[in-house]
């Protein structure tokens, strides 16, 4: 996989990227007497481990997002009556939910960042980046993670994510195919989903709607996520 380029799944996190720091104003960093210089933003990504080639990409969402926002000169915060520049600051997390908590208590408490964007999926690092936030009462956004596995924890403000409804995901496919007049309609449709969590989970769905639309896999199969050709195709 070519990183230096977007892909269709890193623009949505560019677009929530560039909304976001809009909106930024001197609350994200209120309480800092000195006068700051720079508005300093911490993130930890998958560079590394299972989840390698999207955190690769979102690192390159990221970095264009900031390189834009600072070609005006950054972000315009009240408090200074003045634009700061943006600075990122990416740890890698490894994909492993314990190098997400360690990483994220250095850019909180060594690094000083004035604010956290999180990695990706839910239990490969975003909810364990929410937990360590929400303890150290630094604001952090999240990119993605499932409804059921967000809400038994209760954030609070410090944390917030854009949720992402599966069933309502996973059907759409059906539907559109339900619009087609009958005789254009896929009749041997296959399922062939990576071993990640995230995937598995969405495959026990497309299953579920399959029966529910009267659909039945023809190929159910599943490919490694370390597998170089399944990103190739990207």
């Amino acid at each position: 996989m070519n990183t230096t380029k977007p892909t269709h799944l890193m623009l949505p996190i560019y677009m929530v990227f560039i909304v976001f720091f809009t909106a930024f104003q001197c609350n994200a960093i209120a309480g800092v007497k000195s006068e700051k210089r720079e508005i300093l933003v911490g993130a930890h990504l998958p560079l590394s481990g299972i989840m390698t080639a999207i955190g690769k990409a979102q690192k390159w969402a990221y970095e264009a997002a900031v390189a834009d926002i600072n070609k005006t000169g950054g972000i315009y915060v009240v408090e200074y009556q003045k634009k700061l520049p943006v600075r990122l600051l990416v740890m890698d997390d490894e994909s492993d939910p314990s190098v997400v908590v360690s990483a994220v208590e250095t850019l909180i408490k060594k690094e000083k960042v004035d604010f956290l964007l999180s990695g990706y999926t839910a239990v490969y690092g975003v909810i364990p980046g929410c937990i360590i936030a929400e303890i150290n009462k630094i604001y952090y956004h999240a990119t993605s993670s499932f409804i059921p596995s967000w809400l038994p924890h209760h954030f609070t403000w410090w944390s917030t994510l854009l949720f992402f409804g599966m069933e309502q995901s996973v059907t759409m496919p059906f539907e559109i195919w339900k619009s087609l007049p009958a005789e254009k309609r896929p009749r041997r449709p296959a399922l062939i989903m990576e071993e990640t969590y995230d995937a598995m989970a969405f495959g026990k769905l497309f299953h579920k709607k399959a029966e529910k639309y009267g659909y039945e896999f023809v190929l159910d199969a599943s490919i490694s996520a370390t597998n170089k050709d399944l990103y190739d195709t990207y």
